[in-house]
């Protein structure tokens, strides 16, 4: 099973995303915000972040 990660998304240091999760990143429209996953975030299955979302640290 794979994750869903879009072009535009920050993705910081020892992140886990897990199977079938899915992370926007694709700036539409201009003004949108990018999609920030911090240190250390734990995403889980089936999950979905979208754009303008901040998982902070450690979360």
């Amino acid at each position: 099973t794979w994750a869903s990660i879009g072009s535009c998304a920050q993705i910081g240091k020892n992140v886990h995303v897990s199977a079938g999760a899915g992370i926007g990143g694709v700036l539409e429209p201009l003004q949108a915000n990018p999609t920030i996953i911090e240190d250390g975030a734990f995403i889980g299955a089936r999950s979905e972040v979208v754009e303008g979302v901040i998982v902070r640290e450690g979360a």
